[in-house]
């Protein structure tokens, strides 16, 4: 059986996920967003220092890595198929974000009130 995710990684910057992420570390979640995002969020994960990024496995170990949570343990939420695919097998639960209708999965994988 999968492990329930009890962390959050931010690759799509939009409003939506980012509003949403928010609330997510609001009620308890570690948040790591990607580089270029801003607010109060447990981590960034800028590519420059990493010195990887999406879709490489290394990428997303180090993202991980940064706030000491398991990738097991992780949701990564993207826009792109391949950044999504990337992320599964680096060990990560992934959604494939297209809008905010995804969002209820998300909530749902991290035990949010919908």
């Amino acid at each position: 059986m999968k492990t329930r995710p009890t962390a959050l990684l931010i690759g799509v910057l939009v409003p939506e996920v980012l509003a949403f992420a928010r609330e997510a570390h609001q009620a308890g979640i570690k948040v790591v967003v990607e580089g270029g995002a801003r607010g109060d969020f447990d981590a960034v994960a800028d590519s420059s220092l990493i010195g990887s990024h999406k879709p490489q496995k290394d990428f997303f170990l180090a993202a991980c890595a940064l706030i000491g949570v398991p990738p097991e343990r992780f949701l990564f939420i993207d826009d792109t198929d391949r950044n999504v695919r990337g992320a599964r097998a680096a060990g990560l639960s992934a959604l494939r974000f297209s809008g905010p209708a995804d969002l209820s999965y998300a909530r749902s994988a991290l035990s949010l009130p919908s």
